[in-house]
């Protein structure tokens, strides 16, 4: 536990589950008098615990450091709600829209902060809590109608208290999420200001390219980073739902991968045109997409000939020589995707993560 909470300057964090500090204590309804009443309780929990790591396990030399908070009793201004009430917004994001993207409502494409952590429920002090077993997810994204009131307007809500389900606030409440969570709502409302416009009014890529632009994740990819030359690109095809990316729970990181440098089939590449135009034929070919058949597919989709554009592009902004009858990568085809159909400009979308 100590190892866990370790801090500079020989401190320690005093945050641990089931046997520690934890306690449940439901304060929604109670006025300010009440809660503070109320809290006392987890306080003395948190003295209890303290008094235990000093006598049960031995450590008299920790105590609690009197450097840290301006308080009588040296311990926090405030304390720390693992949830709360949350927002009933335009969108509601559950765990199945992160244990399968591509699957229902694809919330994916309107995402605008990411996260990685586990579904982490502390529920063993609430005694009404059911007992669950929560399944393993990958790492993931926050949908942009989860920070909208359904109703109201002139509000944007961040933090934990987002249109979540009770289930996936258990991943989606951890601090490096909420952080960029808090980012996104400061840019969209940015953007409402800028334009005059309610939030709910603002065009979903432009608050997106706004974020890219600012380093930002829409698409939670743990090998493509913003340092990368192909980030934004490879973040607006993934966004759009063109190429896909493949998600694996792991240890209390998530990841989900993108492999640029892997090959697809003509099939797929198919299967993701007609994703993002339901016109598009899906063709049963498995053979490896080249460039030529991409450039082919491409010119197809916008109806005028492309064999200019791509090979100024190619040897502009990619590694190889140009060659038709190459395998093309999912990066080189990202790069195609990107720069001649502009997924991101050529058509809006709605907080469903539908195409309108």
């Amino acid at each position: 536990m100590l190892t866990y909470g370790k801090l500079p300057n020989n401190k320690y964090m005093i945050n641990w589950p089931k046997h520690g500090n934890d306690i449940y204590l439901n304060v929604v309804e109670m006025n300010r008098e009440q809660r503070n009443e109320e809290l006392k309780k987890a306080k003395e929990r948190t003295l209890n615990f303290v008094y235990y790591i000093q006598t049960e396990l031995g450590y008299k030399n920790l105590g609690l450091a009197d450097d840290e908070f301006p308080t009588e009793d040296k311990l926090a201004l405030v304390p720390y709600h693992r949830e709360g009430r949350r927002l009933r917004g335009i969108e509601r994001m559950t765990i199945n829209h992160v244990l399968r993207i591509y699957e229902g409502k694809p919330l994916y494409r309107t995402g605008i902060s990411v996260g990685d952590y586990p579904v982490d429920h502390h529920h063993d002090y609430n005694p009404e809590a059911p007992k669950m077993t929560f399944p393993a997810v990958p790492s993931f994204n926050i949908p942009l109608g989860s920070l909208i009131p359904e109703t109201i307007d002139g509000l944007i809500v961040a933090d934990k208290a987002i249109s979540v389900s009770n289930v996936i606030n258990g991943s989606t409440r951890l601090q490096p999420c909420v952080l960029l969570t808090g980012q996104a709502a400061g840019t969209l409302a940015a953007l409402s200001a800028q334009y005059n416009q309610n939030a709910r009014e603002i065009n979903i890529r432009k608050v997106q390219q706004t974020l890219l632009e600012a380093g930002a994740y829409l698409m939670p990819l743990v090998d493509i980073n913003p340092a990368d030359k192909d980030f934004q690109a490879i973040q607006r095809v993934t966004a759009s739902g063109i190429l896909k990316v493949k998600g694996e729970p792991y240890q209390w990181a998530n990841r989900t991968w993108f492999h640029p440098d892997t090959t697809l089939t003509v099939k797929e590449f198919t299967e993701g045109l007609n994703a993002f135009e339901s016109a598009t034929e899906i063709s049963n070919d498995q053979s490896l997409l080249t460039v030529q058949k991409a450039r082919e597919l491409i010119a197809a989709y916008l109806k005028k000939d492309v064999s200019a554009e791509t090979q100024q592009l190619w040897e502009k902004r990619m590694s190889r020589k140009f060659e038709p009858k190459l395998n093309i990568t999912k990066r080189e085809l990202s790069i195609l995707v990107d720069e001649l159909i502009r997924p991101f400009e050529i058509k809006t979308i709605g907080f469903d993560g539908n195409y309108r």
